[in-house]
């Protein structure tokens, strides 16, 4: 028994070395939650603990995607095919070597997208427009990829953990592309709806331009702080692609990745916070105000989240 002891305290020894906690704090076993994610984080908080605190990773399985979410995961899963020597598999949890590098081509990944259903008359639109167009934005997003140039070992989906000083679980998240020197987070610009209609009755589109927004930044700052591995920032559309890195972008330069870090550790214990205080029940609507006019709220949850404050406040009063 002594010795099975002394192994396991060697072991935890080790893993806390190596930033991973062997032991969940209490607040997270009650709502199983585990770790924060780039995702996560860029939620505003009472979408943010709605979905964590309350909905199970069952319920939240079940949100609907949409035309575009689907269109750039195949654009990343293309990239990874066509660069990478390995890949992650998230499921398996372990990295396979990639078969597909010499042989996968543009219409793989086209027939691959042509395959999606649509969840709405809106989204099949969208998805009819996308279709046509998503051959120019894979062709795009290779010659992007191309001019900042990988090598060597080069890895998809890499999985990477970062925990904050001062927060009690870690930031976890997955690169899109990395080699040993230098990463590449890829995001995709799909056409957008002008409101207006062609002479056929069909709805016009427009080109959306490939600038950044500031999830993307803090997106890429996780990475960074992660790995410590040059960041670039690829974003493409049908016609074109820019590429931020520390040359032309401000944001992405060590003081303003510092000041997103900061952003990140503060959201972090935050909620942190909240979970320990509210102990695995669902109180912690009487500490955020509910705001179902953000655009990441699902249509679908709206009336649920509205009813679960509601009920919480009129207890809270009684």
């Amino acid at each position: 028994m002594e010795v099975n002891k002394n192994l396991k305290d060697s072991l935890n020894k080790i893993l806390k070395k190596a930033n991973i906690e062997t032991e969940l704090p209490e607040f997270a076993k009650f709502y199983n939650w585990n770790h924060h994610s780039p995702s996560q984080i860029t939620m505003p908080d009472d979408l943010h603990a709605f979905e964590y605190f309350y909905l199970s990773a069952e319920e939240r399985a079940k949100k609907k995607g949409n035309s575009k979410m689907e269109g750039g995961a195949i654009v990343g899963q293309s990239m990874a095919q066509i660069f990478a020597k390995k890949i992650y598999d998230r499921n398996k949890k372990q990295f396979f070597d990639n078969k597909d590098i010499k042989t996968f081509k543009v219409d793989d990944a086209v027939k691959a997208y042509s395959q999606y259903k649509p969840v709405s008359e809106n989204d099949k639109l969208e998805f009819d427009n996308n279709l046509d167009n998503i051959n120019l934005i894979l062709e795009k997003t290779i010659e992007g990829i191309n001019e900042i140039g990988l090598a060597g070992n080069i890895i998809a989906e890499k999985p990477v953990k970062h925990k904050f000083p001062g927060c009690k679980l870690p930031v976890s998240g997955q690169i899109d592309l990395c080699d040993d020197n230098k990463f590449i987070e890829i995001k995709t610009k799909w056409r957008r709806r002008t409101g207006k209609f062609k002479s056929d009755g069909t709805p016009s589109f427009s080109i959306v331009q490939p600038k950044p927004f500031d999830d993307y930044y803090l997106q890429t700052a996780f990475y960074y702080f992660a790995t410590k591995l040059e960041p670039y920032l690829l974003i493409v559309n049908e016609d074109s692609y820019k590429i931020y890195d520390r040359s032309n972008c401000f944001e992405l330069q060590e003081d303003n990745l510092k000041r997103i870090a900061l952003k990140i550790r503060q959201t972090c214990i935050r909620r942190e916070r909240l979970a320990e205080r509210h102990a695995g029940k669902t109180t912690w609507t009487n500490d955020l105000n509910l705001d179902l006019s953000h655009f990441k709220w699902d249509n679908d949850f709206k009336n649920v989240a509205e009813n679960l404050w509601n009920e919480n406040l009129l207890t809270s009063i009684k």
